[in-house]
């Protein structure tokens, strides 16, 4: 199935024309798949600086390095192979989005163990982004439109996100502020970090607001294929796509 990538984030089309004058700039050496390893390696960056950051500070501006060059990577792999006319679609977006969900687990999981976010904070937002990538995923599957933001946030704002919140943590010394528990509440309160709390909530307005987007997707191609596909037809479409691929 032939797929467009539909990208409305709030920096698409900044980050984009950056991406336009970068990609001449890359040696000819470079291929993609360097990209895309680099991008890995920096999520892999990331995900260690933060976790050592519970033992020093020191380790935070690798952590931002880490970012910057996940961006780098994950930002521009498939726009190389697109400007060289060398795309691989299948294989592209097996290796990329399979690295993805790697990245991004390496990143939260090291933020829940450093001391700008509570672990289970960190966890709540890792499962919420992967139920997100199921969805794009089915997605593509189903009607193949590839949406890469949800509600203008994209990986980069994630990303700028990420930088921002551990940067205002530690300049601002809320290590003890973003780890407070509800102790002070009483006893009839469990011990629980307050963010752990409003974390929660939040996830579970955004999976709420995703169920809203499965059940109008879910009509809109309920009116496309109105009956079932008569079995015959299924057999040639199958044939088309494979020919097509």
């Amino acid at each position: 199935m032939r797929t467009s990538r539909q990208n409305r984030s709030y920096l698409a089309v900044a980050e984009q024309s950056a991406i336009v004058a970068i990609l001449p700039l890359i040696p000819s050496k470079v291929s993609p798949d360097h990209l895309t390893y680099l991008g890995f390696a920096g999520a892999i960056l990331t995900g260690l600086s933060l976790a050592a950051c519970s033992l020093s500070a020191a380790f935070l501006p690798l952590a931002i390095l880490g970012l910057v060059l996940n961006w780098f990577g994950d930002s521009l792999d498939g726009s190389l192979a697109r400007f060289r006319s060398a795309e691989r679609p299948r294989y592209g977006f097996l290796i990329d989005h399979s690295i993805d969900l790697i990245s991004t687990t390496f990143i939260l999981v090291g933020l829940g163990v450093s001391p700008y976010m509570p672990f289970d904070s960190a966890s709540f937002a890792l499962l919420t982004y992967l139920l997100f990538c199921g969805f794009v995923y089915v997605k593509v599957a189903a009607d193949g439109v590839h949406k890469l933001d949800f509600c203008g946030l994209g990986a980069t704002e994630f990303r700028i996100l990420v930088a921002l919140w551990v940067f205002v943590v530690h300049a601002l010394n809320l290590e003890n502020f973003v780890n407070q528990t509800t102790a002070h509440l009483g006893r009839h309160f469990a011990n629980v970090p307050v963010l752990n709390v409003a974390t929660g909530v939040a996830c579970c307005v955004a999976c709420m607001g995703l169920f809203r987007v499965i059940l109008r997707d879910a009509a809109k191609l309920k009116s496309v294929e109105p009956v079932p596909f008569d079995p015959g037809k299924v057999v040639e479409l199958l044939k088309a796509e494979k020919r097509s691929a």
